[in-house]
């Protein structure tokens, strides 16, 4: 008898479990939503712009800890100034060697607009330098 009490009260103790892990789980997935979610906004300023940026190429940003919308903003001042050479792939990667891509596209529209011959290998390399030594002169002690 008590064999069969024991068992009768084994589904409500799964049931409850269940609850919890469904509980959880719901959290995790509006948590997840929440930051898909963040990404919206970013897709419609870059189409309104006319840049393509995918879904995807921003959820991959997100995960590795790019500033998403740097980048966006960096891509559509670049498109709006007529440099079309470039890519999304210059900009992550200039922000990922710690470089400031914002400034970097606009020292080239402003090379562009003064008929000054620059490309972005060139001037992103002066900006990782200025980078690089400004962070130089931050870590020398006062004389």
């Amino acid at each position: 008898m008590q064999y069969i009490l024991a068992a009768a009260g084994e589904p409500r103790q799964s049931f409850w479990v269940f609850g919890v892990v469904m509980c959880v789980f719901a959290i995790v997935v509006l948590v997840q939503l929440m930051r898909v979610l963040q990404i919206l906004p970013l897709m419609i300023q870059a189409r309104m712009a006319n840049v393509e940026v995918g879904f995807v190429r921003l959820l991959g940003m997100r995960l590795r800890k790019v500033d998403a919308r740097l980048i966006v903003n960096a891509m559509i001042s670049a498109h709006q100034g007529g440099l079309n050479e470039i890519t999304l792939d210059m900009l992550e990667a200039h922000y990922l060697a710690g470089g400031r891509v914002l400034e970097t596209v606009q020292e080239m529209i402003i090379a562009k607009q003064a008929k000054v011959p620059l490309n972005w290998s060139t001037a992103a390399a002066l900006d990782l330098r200025d980078v690089v030594d400004q962070k130089r002169q931050a870590s020398m002690p006062a004389k």
